[in-house]
């Protein structure tokens, strides 16, 4: 069974249309570690290129509403110091992130 198979790699995902969410749920009953080896593989042979990793990386940001701290803190009007202070920070490879996808 391939990833391939349960994400629509047209689809821009938002929270505003949750309807984008219908292939996440395909995808749920599966572990995680099943996940990532699905990907692993599919790296491997030459199934999932750069590009579709990224596209990827986009749609789980999408799922997260995942942001920048600084544009957050603009976005919501509050300092960067109030985000690090209120919010759950993600860092992902040095990159400081919020997930505001309540």
């Amino acid at each position: 069974m391939k990833l391939r198979k349960y994400i629509n790699w047209n689809t821009n995902v938002s929270l505003a249309h949750n309807s984008s969410l219908n292939t996440l749920h395909k995808i749920v009953p599966m572990k995680i570690n099943e996940i990532e080896s699905i990907i692993a593989e599919s790296v491997m042979n030459g199934e999932l290129s750069n590009p579709d990793l990224v596209q990827l990386m986009e749609q789980c940001a999408g799922f997260l509403n995942l942001q920048k701290v600084s544009v957050y803190a603009q976005a919501n009007n509050i300092t960067k110091k109030g985000v690090y202070k209120c919010r759950e920070i993600i860092d992902f490879r040095g990159f400081k992130f919020v997930a505001d996808n309540d």
